[in-house]
């Protein structure tokens, strides 16, 4: 850069600031930032060892929350005094120079614990002098800040990976400011960058999709081979078996895998799709899906990870339904993945946090959807509830509004997140429209739903008449394992459980009812209890996983290592990119990516490797050019085919990471108020600490009569 122009500082998007904190706009006014702007681009580029004589900065902004006040001085008004306003503490800073320790700590840390400013250490309301550690008031170019240099604190808290814990992070701030309310962005995870544009695309589709289109890390009962006129049907006696259509004639029984899905169609699908072949403009690997058979959770060997295939809609069915799917078929047509699957039943993984809000000691961390056994339920969706007796049937629905993973009792909590050996007290709760077939439990004088009004999915209304549980300005708030599963249309039960043959109607009659998928679930979550050594040596009834990946315990995906298993990968390394990206890598973090650059050139291992992103982190320390960089365009190609496969895992690698596994507990169904969120009506369960089919807190009783 030529001398005597100004350039531009970009600040990282970390800040503490309060907009809230601001004078008396009757004596004040909103001023001019410059001065602020100027000084702090001075100081911070000093700082970095970059500043460049006769070169003006300034920053492109202040921190988010931060504004610039004057007032005319009482003694004088030919005085402005300037106060800058938007600490959380409500003190002012009264000088660029007073301020510069705080700004530069919360670009080096992403929090201002462990701030060594004057006015985070004040006591009271009183705010010490800046002191020997005093800053130049009038920045000189070229020259460097004089006096001790601010005393180096302790970094923010660190995952196990050794990223920023922003979790940890919000709760300390909490503590701070007793009562919060941010979005969650992990600017210092690679990974978080990386992959949430492309997560958050794919969780806003799904509640828009028809629910019988099976999804991501989603665990499926497939069939490798049909051929082309082939339908799974049920024969007169109900058990599934293969129609030739044809040759009008019945086969045998389809060989039933269970598996994961890891890719998705591309494709447009029509509900007929769901029992037969139909012309597609695409081949199967992009018209199709592609299943992964799951292995056993107990071994270490895993077989048919490997042994994936790319089958069309009609070859699936959704796993709750492996009891009504495979009555019948014989021990020989069944194969060991079903077993495989059902010990994975009784796992939890919550997905995609995007909101903190809290009055201390409780907080709520807002999600977009969870994996619960075989399937994934995101807000938006409509799911069915759990009976309270196991002889009872199902009779309930919730379209869920809000996926909240609550913590409560925090300052009874330890600062490394345990307290006598336990996490923070946590429960997940699941609020929603509640509504029911059962008119004893409707909410007082409701009328039943109808469908023009759009509340409910119109495929739901085949079932029966729906009538709310609660009034139109109340919500119901569950726990998770009141859950049975999504709640499929009507119509795609029917097309599933239908039958060519009259004499096996009555079969097909109970299969098509809102209890499908019930025994078949209970069942399996027992078995996960016994057979999962990770339950099963613990004595719990949950198992909490930080991602789907982990819950499923798989090496790869899509052939791509999942991170537990990625031996390159470094999230140490990665932040040292990404502040190097985002212009605020110190001396040291230069150096070792200086000599990271010069060990690996152009591959950085793991994800990093596959993405443009670290490439672009690296290249101002490599001294790579563009030229140079085209050299190797054919290592590139295979860098971006790694990188899109590796996309596609989002859903199933992004999860809780940063978050020890809770106490998983619940006690009670509630209603709730929408507008304030506190609780209306409230009807304990009786607990029967023998049953099998509950968590620790058993299912809700849901206010039957």
């Amino acid at each position: 850069m030529s001398l005597n122009q100004t350039q531009v500082v970009t600040i990282d998007t970390f800040s503490d600031g309060d907009s809230t904190h601001v004078p008396n706009s009757t004596l004040h006014w909103k001023a001019d930032a410059t001065l602020y702007l100027e000084k702090i681009a001075a100081l911070w580029m000093h700082h970095r060892g970059e500043a460049v004589t006769g070169v003006r900065y300034i920053l492109n902004r202040l921190p988010d929350g931060y504004t610039l006040w004057a007032k005319r001085r009482s003694t004088s008004e030919k005085i402005i005094d300037k106060w800058l306003f938007g600490h959380p503490s409500h003190k002012y800073f009264d000088s660029p120079n007073r301020f510069f320790p705080h700004f530069l700590h919360l670009m080096d840390h992403g929090t201002n614990a462990g701030c060594p400013c004057t006015v985070c250490g004040a006591k009271g309301s009183k705010i010490p002098p800046v002191g020997g550690n005093r800053l130049p008031s009038i920045p000189i170019i070229g020259a460097k800040p004089r006096g001790r240099p601010p005393t180096k604190e302790p970094p923010p808290p660190l995952d196990a990976e050794g990223t920023p814990d922003i979790y940890r992070s919000l709760i300390n701030k909490l503590q701070r400011d007793r009562q919060i309310d941010v979005s969650i962005e992990e600017h210092m995870s690679l990974d978080w960058r990386v992959e949430s544009e492309h997560l958050q695309e794919m969780l806003e589709k799904l509640p828009t999709q028809p629910s019988w289109i099976p999804r991501l890390g989603e665990l499926v009962l497939f069939v490798r081979h049909l051929d082309k006129h082939d339908m799974i049907q049920r024969d007169p006696s109900g058990v599934f078996k293969i129609f030739k259509q044809d040759q009008k004639q019945w086969e045998g029984f389809p060989l039933w895998e269970a598996g994961v899905i890891t890719q998705v169609a591309q494709e447009e699908l029509q509900m007929q799709e769901l029992i037969r072949q139909s012309n597609k403009d695409y081949q199967v690997n992009y018209a199709g899906f592609r299943v992964e058979p799951i292995s056993d959770p107990n071994s270490k060997d895993k077989p048919f990870s490997r042994q994936y295939k790319y089958v069309p809609l009609h070859h699936i069915r959704p796993f709750a339904f492996w009891t009504e799917i495979l009555h019948g078929t014989p021990q020989e047509k069944i194969h060991e993945t079903v077993q495989n699957a059902k010990t994975l039943a009784s796992s939890l993984t919550l997905l995609s946090k995007h909101r903190f809000r809290g009055t201390w000691p409780s907080s709520d961390i807002f999600c977009k959807g969870l994996y619960l056994g075989s399937e994934l339920v995101v807000v938006g969706d409509t799911i069915r509830l759990l009976p309270i007796l196991d002889t009872a049937k199902v009779t309930d629905i919730l379209k869920i509004t809000a996926i909240k993973l609550k913590f409560s009792d925090l300052h009874q909590a330890s600062h490394d997140d345990q307290s006598d050996g336990h996490p923070y007290n946590s429960r997940v709760i699941v609020t929603g429209k509640a509504y029911t077939i059962d008119v004893k439990k409707a909410s007082p004088g409701a009328q039943p739903v109808r469908p023009s009004f759009g509340l409910i999915p119109a495929g739901i209304h085949g079932f029966g008449k729906w009538y709310p549980m609660h009034a139109g300005d109340q919500s119901m708030q569950i726990t998770f394992n009141s859950i049975l599963g999504r709640c499929y249309d009507s119509k795609a039960l029917q097309l599933w459980f239908s039958s060519l043959e009259p004499t096996a109607n009555e079969i097909v009659k109970q299969s098509m009812e809102l209890s499908s998928g019930l025994q078949g679930t209970l069942e399996a979550r027992s078995h996960a209890r016994k057979r999962d050594k990770r339950l099963s040596r613990e004595g719990r009834k949950w198992l909490w996983t930080d991602t789907r990946a982990e819950a499923l315990d798989v090496e790869s995906l899509n052939g791509i290592e999942t991170s537990k298993h990625d031996e390159n990968r470094n999230p140490r390394r990665w932040v040292r990119y990404i502040k190097e990206l985002d212009g605020i890598a110190g001396p040291e973090d230069k150096a070792a990516l200086k000599r990271d650059a010069e060990k690996r050139k152009r591959s950085i291992g793991g994800l990093a490797s596959q993405s443009s992103f670290v490439q672009s982190a690296l290249a101002p320390v490599s001294g790579t050019t563009s030229e140079e960089a085209d050299e190797g365009a054919g290592e590139e190609d295979d860098v971006i085919e790694r990188a899109s496969k590796r996309s596609r895992n989002a859903v199933v690698e992004r999860g809780n990471r940063s978050i020890d596994a809770p106490q998983l507990r619940g006690e009670r169904a509630e209603f709730v108020d929408e507008e304030t969120d506190s609780v209306i009506e409230v009807q304990e369960s009786e607990e029967d600490e023998e049953s099998d089919e509950v968590d620790d807190l058993m299912m809700l009783d849901r206010f039957q009569s």
